[in-house]
C-alpha cells in the first residue's frame, strides 16, 4: 500500500513539473521582455551610475551591516539564511504583487537592473573587469530565478488589462495557480542553491 502511495506521489510531482514546463513555455514572451528590459536598465546603471547614489550607498551599507551581524551571531548559516531570505521574499513579492497591474514586478526590474549595473560599475573601478566573475557561481542560479519571478508577476499584472471578461475567473485561477507552482518548483530551488553558494563566498571573505 505504501509503495503504491509513493508511486502516485512521484507520478503527481512529475505531472506537476510537466505542467510548470508548459506554463513557462507560454510565459516565454514575458521572460524575454523582462530579460531585455533588465539588460537595458543594467546597462544604464553601469554607464550612468549617477542616479540615487546616496540612497543606493546607504542601502548597500545597511545590507552589509545586517550581513555582518548575522555572520557574527550565526556564522555560515547566518549568511546563507540572510541572503536566501531576502532573495526569496523579494522574488515572491514580485510574483504575487503582480496582481496590482504588474507595478511591483516592473519596479523590481528597474531596481534590480539598475542596482546590478551600479554595483558592477564601481566594482570594476575599484578592481578590474574580472571581479565580475565572482558573480558567476551564484549568478547562474539567482539571475534566472529573478527574471522568471518578475516575468510571472508581469504576466499576472497584464492579465487584468487584456483578459476577456467572460473567462476572467477561470483564466485568473489557471495563471495564479501555475505562477505559484512555478515559484515553488523552479524559482525556489534556484534561489536556495544560489543562497548557499553566495553564503559560502561571503562567509569565506568575512
Amino acid at each position: 500500500m505504501m509503495k503504491k502511495q509513493k508511486r502516485a506521489k512521484k507520478k503527481g510531482l512529475r505531472a506537476r513539473y510537466i505542467q510548470v514546463s508548459d506554463f513557462l513555455d507560454e510565459t516565454r514572451p514575458y521572460i524575454i521582455l523582462t530579460l531585455i528590459v533588465f539588460a537595458i536598465i543594467s546597462t544604464i546603471g553601469f554607464i550612468f551610475p549617477i542616479f540615487f547614489v546616496r540612497e543606493i550607498t546607504n542601502l548597500l551599507i545597511e545590507i552589509e551591516e545586517k550581513m555582518s551581524i548575522m555572520i557574527s551571531q550565526f556564522g555560515f548559516l547566518g549568511a546563507v539564511g540572510f541572503i536566501m531570505g531576502n532573495n526569496i521574499l523579494s522574488s515572491f513579492m514580485a510574483v504575487v504583487f503582480g496582481f496590482f497591474l504588474g507595478i511591483a514586478p516592473i519596479f523590481s526590474i528597474i531596481l534590480n537592473g539598475y542596482l546590478l549595473g551600479f554595483v558592477s560599475r564601481f566594482a570594476v573601478e575599484e578592481s578590474n573587469i574580472f571581479i565580475l566573475w565572482r558573480l558567476l557561481p551564484h549568478g547562474i542560479f539567482e539571475f534566472p530565478a529573478i527574471i522568471i519571478s518578475i516575468a510571472l508577476g508581469v504576466r499576472l499584472g497584464t492579465f487584468f488589462v487584456f483578459e476577456k471578461k467572460k473567462s476572467f475567473v477561470k483564466d485568473l485561477g489557471y495563471i495564479f495557480k501555475n505562477c505559484l507552482w512555478t515559484f515553488v518548483l523552479v524559482v525556489l530551488p534556484l534561489l536556495i542553491v544560489a543562497g548557499v553558494i553566495e553564503g559560502i563566498l561571503v562567509f569565506a571573505m568575512s
